[in-house]
């Protein structure tokens, strides 16, 4: 008595898909407002004699320094200094992708425009720390733009005065709590408080070019054939039929990335469970190829190619064959020619 028998064929999907990763306009970007406060003394000799009450009108220039270091794949160090209120600048570079640490160090200084106003200068510092994740390698600018918005001062000791509201340039106006004559010299020491309103961004300049697309090839589908009694030939008693044929749309191929290049593609399979009897075929609209156990050169062709029909033909069954599951999974690889 015959027994079924089911035979099952496996075709695994072969290729390589490339993607590009997406990079933002502006990675880093980053506005905070800073407050930097800051203590002095310093003094100075009076070049004639001052009366008790007597103003001296003080006015200050500004200066802001900036170092950036930028540590990560790629280290970077800049410079940036303003002889006013605000400082703007921008210095382009190539960085590669991965993390980086921005470290910015503000300092502010305010200097008497007096000369004989000597060692009162005020010089505030900040530094800032922060990380950035840089998503692709391209052309980058660092670009700058600091801002003295506000500044508060408060100075005792031979000379009081308040800077309460602020504007550019800055002056002070002192007032002398006692005589000095001459010569004297006057100390004094002071408070100060500056608010800087701070944007630094990495700007990405151009796009990094993608790398180009490989060539890939890619399949979709299998076939599951099941062989059973409704296949012999006469009924009981006789013979299966030998030879059985997939949908002619049974696989879809794609050639991909050939960018115009001439290509061939190559077939083996490797056997799972298969019987040395069962031989399987490969069919395009215009070759058919008996598929072995080592790459064959299977059909060739040019430029990017969409939905290249496959038909599989399976020759040798008969029920001399035991009765079991046998698969085979056939590969394809794409090369140029």
């Amino acid at each position: 008595m015959f027994k079924e028998m089911q035979w099952l064929a496996v075709v695994v999907m072969a290729g390589l898909i490339s993607a590009v990763s997406s990079v933002k306009a502006t990675q880093g970007e980053n506005t905070l407002t800073r407050i930097i406060s800051e203590g002095g003394a310093g003094s100075f000799v009076a070049p004639l004699d001052i009366a008790k009450g007597m103003e001296l009108r003080v006015g200050f220039g500004l200066k802001i320094n900036l170092d950036i270091q930028i540590d990560g794949p790629v280290s970077r160090f800049s410079q940036l200094t303003s002889s006013a209120g605000r400082l703007t600048g921008n210095e382009k570079m190539t960085l590669e992708a991965g993390e980086y640490r921005l470290i910015e160090s503000y300092e502010v200084i305010a200097f008497s425009q007096i000369s004989y106003f000597k060692g009162y200068d005020l010089r505030a510092r900040e530094e800032i720390e922060r990380e950035v994740t840089i998503s692709a390698k391209g052309a980058y600018e660092l670009r700058v733009d600091v801002r003295l918005i506000d500044a508060a001062a408060t100075i005792s000791g031979g000379f009081e005065g308040e800077l309460t509201s602020f504007s550019e340039p800055l002056e002070l106006t002192l007032t002398a709590v006692e005589d000095f004559d001459q010569g004297d010299v006057i100390e004094f020491k002071g408070e100060y408080k500056v608010v800087l309103q701070s944007k630094t961004a990495l700007a990405w300049l151009e796009p990094p070019k993608p790398p180009e697309p490989e060539l890939a090839v890619e399949v979709d589908g299998d076939w599951d054939l099941v062989i059973n009694r409704t296949d012999l030939k006469g009924g009981p008693g006789s013979d299966l039929n030998n030879v059985y044929k997939s949908d002619p749309k049974q696989v879809l191929m794609h050639i991909t990335g050939a960018k115009g290049c001439r290509w061939e593609v190559d077939v083996w399979k490797e056997d799972n469970e298969w019987l040395p009897q069962l031989a399987l075929y490969v069919r395009t609209t215009s070759k058919e190829l008996k598929i072995a156990n080592n790459a064959q050169r299977f059909f060739s062709g040019k430029a990017t190619k969409k939905n290249i029909e496959l038909q599989f033909k399976l020759k040798g069954v008969s029920v001399e064959i035991p009765p079991g599951v046998y698969s085979t999974t056939i590969y394809y690889t794409v090369k140029e020619e």
